[in-house]
């Protein structure tokens, strides 16, 4: 929600912990993590929730680590955020105060004691920093929170939704399952035709401008629909269908992660997450399957943002 040189000051405070190199070195963590939940899921021959049971548990690992969060104090750091996701006023005012007082003691702790991580990365750089440029510690917070937050809910949601139109396509799963080289394609296609984030945020017009033939006055909001960009006819021929192997028509293919100035910066490791998730739930496993009929899968909605999936019972 911030342009300009304060976007700018903020987000190069967290580029680093972002760094393509970086989050390349997850990987084989990744991989451990996903691996170790499906092993445990699958030996239990029973229908699991993949939201709740696979993709929270893994996203929380995953973004925990690379802001420093204690092993101990992840499963609370992933309630907090679901209490905050909720949006009931009993859970979501206390999910905000119990993640904003931890993370301002874990800045303590790495204050003290620093490591190789995204808290530390903070402190440090914001210390280095000319004056005007660092952060205040109400700034590293939100930064924190944020991260932790966009970190587990949008591409938890994106797994369930991506599964789930895998299994809508059995025939695209068969094409992948015998090329699987290219998954990484697969899943920028998943990410246009899901798109996990549906609206962008609000831009306003600095001047009046004429846009898409409508003229925007000055000070008035114009909102992006990510989704209907990731499904514009006159960009993507049969816009509609999902196509594993679709060429991309420019740059990633798609808006899922924004554009510009904005674009997420977390979308090295979503895509990472996204490819060992699916290669260890549908390439390197058979039988994956819905556990209840296609129109019993629940979902909630968010005003102005499309539906989520609430849970996705499923079984091997």
């Amino acid at each position: 929600m911030v342009d300009g040189p304060e976007h700018t000051r903020l987000r190069t405070h967290v580029m680093r912990a972002f760094a393509p190199r970086r989050i390349a070195a997850l990987r084989p963590r990744i991989e451990h993590i996903a691996e170790e939940l499906a092993e445990e899921l699958a030996a239990k021959e029973s229908e699991f929730d993949l939201l709740n049971a696979f993709a929270y548990p893994l996203m929380t690992n995953v973004i925990c680590e690379i802001i420093g969060v204690e092993r101990a104090d992840r499963a609370k750091v992933g309630g907090w955020i679901r209490d905050y996701e909720s949006g009931e006023p009993d859970r979501f005012l206390p999910g905000i105060d119990h993640l904003a007082a931890y993370i301002d003691g874990l800045l303590d702790r790495r204050a003290a004691a620093p490591a190789e991580d995204l808290a530390s990365d903070l402190l440090r750089s914001s210390a280095e920093a000319e004056e005007g440029q660092r952060l205040s510690r109400q700034e590293m917070i939100a930064l924190v929170f944020l991260l932790v937050n966009t970190g587990i809910a949008p591409p938890a949601f994106f797994i369930a939704d991506a599964v789930l139109a895998l299994l809508d396509h059995p025939r695209e799963v068969a094409r992948l399952r015998a090329e699987p080289e290219l998954l990484p394609r697969a899943v920028q296609e998943l990410l246009r035709y899901v798109s996990a984030v549906r609206i962008g945020a609000t831009l306003y017009a600095t001047e009046d401008v004429e846009l898409g033939g409508v003229l925007v006055r000055r000070g008035e909001g114009v909102t992006s629909g990510l989704l209907a960009a990731n499904r514009d006819p006159g960009t993507f021929e049969d816009s509609g269908r999902l196509d594993l192997f679709r060429e991309a028509a420019r740059g990633a293919g798609h808006v899922a992660y924004g554009h510009g100035a904005h674009r997420c910066i977390g979308a090295a490791l979503a895509n990472l997450q996204a490819e060992v998730i699916l290669d260890q739930l549908l390439l390197r496993r058979e039988g994956l399957a819905l556990a209840v009929a296609r129109d019993a899968v629940e979902r909630i909605g968010f005003a102005g943002d499309g539906t989520y999936p609430i849970g996705l019972p499923v079984r091997f």
